[in-house]
């Protein structure tokens, strides 16, 4: 009985842990983990959280990417997936998607608030933020006014 209690007790620890946003089953489990909870009761509540849904990487990396995607290019929100504990398959999955739009927003705004910016300080600026090296040169082309016909 003190067990199932104890589970319970853990088990709405977790549900308000992830309440105010999602967090990934490896996140889930080392916050049960500092808590105290024994591997037991914290598979026990892991395997609880999933049936409901509540714990999912998949919806979780989801999420995170729609919530970074304007800010950081896919290598950046792949290395903070990695490290939530998410798969390479699902971060695979949930990063297919075109970084070229995201990298000339960023190349845009870091245009208007600094003007005289040569295109190797913006380059090194966007490869900071995460983006691969195909998609920054076509960002900086793009914002330039360069290779690609493209103008602002």
């Amino acid at each position: 009985m003190e067990n199932s209690d104890l589970a319970d007790k853990a088990y709405e620890k977790a549900v308000r842990f992830l309440a105010p946003r999602a967090h990934s089953e490896k996140e889930t489990k080392m916050y049960l983990q500092k808590k105290g909870y024994s591997q037991d009761i914290i598979a026990a509540v892991l395997a609880r959280l999933k049936e409901y849904d509540y714990v999912n990487d998949e919806a979780f990396a989801r999420a995170f990417v729609n919530s970074y995607k304007n800010k950081y290019g896919k290598l950046y929100i792949k290395s903070r997936l990695k490290i939530a504990g998410v798969s390479r398959d699902i971060a695979d999955l949930v990063l297919d998607y075109s970084d070229l739009d995201g990298a000339v927003v960023i190349a845009e705004k870091y245009l208007s608030v600094r003007s005289d910016v040569s295109r190797q300080k913006l380059y090194n600026y966007l490869y900071s933020r995460g983006f691969v090296s195909d998609d920054i040169s076509s960002a900086v082309s793009a914002v330039y006014g360069g290779d690609d016909g493209e103008t602002e």
